[in-house]
């Protein structure tokens, strides 16, 4: 065991974790109105994040992504598509991806 032995700080001048922290407070908002496709009792919901109510509810999965698949890219958002369980399974981004990968 490490008793004692403690992960090194963060160094905040360091400038990729700048980029990173910079790159996670522009993906707030983009994460805040992203769009979900949820198992409902009536078949599938697409509801905004953070919504209670959603805002169409389809008889399959398809026709749901469909759905938000659209919207989603009219407001240049995220799309989450949820299991049966209620776990994400698949994420799509169809906006500006705050942290995008390089190459």
């Amino acid at each position: 065991m490490n008793k004692g032995k403690f992960l090194p700080r963060r160094q905040k001048n360091n400038p990729v974790i700048q980029r990173y922290t910079q790159a996670v407070k522009r993906g707030r908002h983009i994460l805040s109105t992203a769009q979900h496709v949820v198992p409902s009792e009536k078949g599938w919901a697409v509801k905004k994040a953070g919504a209670k109510k959603p805002s169409q509810i389809c008889s399959t999965q398809k026709q749901a992504i469909k759905v938000a698949t659209k919207t989603a890219k009219n407001q240049s958002t995220e799309l989450f598509i949820h299991d049966r369980k209620g776990r994400i399974r698949e994420r799509n981004s169809y906006g500006r991806d705050p942290f995008p990968p390089r190459g």
